[in-house]
């Protein structure tokens, strides 16, 4: 199986009651926001 280059996003606005949640839940998870974010692009774009 090909390895999966990962590429740098720089930037993205969250509506600040969503970056709450998400943090919280990123915490709960022991888990970076942005690896909780790329997990939820993945399942989206499945």
């Amino acid at each position: 199986m090909a390895e999966m280059q990962e590429i740098k996003l720089t930037s993205i606005r969250l509506p600040e009651p969503l970056h709450r949640k998400a943090k919280a839940e990123a915490a709960s998870q022991g888990i970076s926001l942005s690896k909780l974010i790329a997990r939820g692009l993945a399942l989206v774009v499945k």
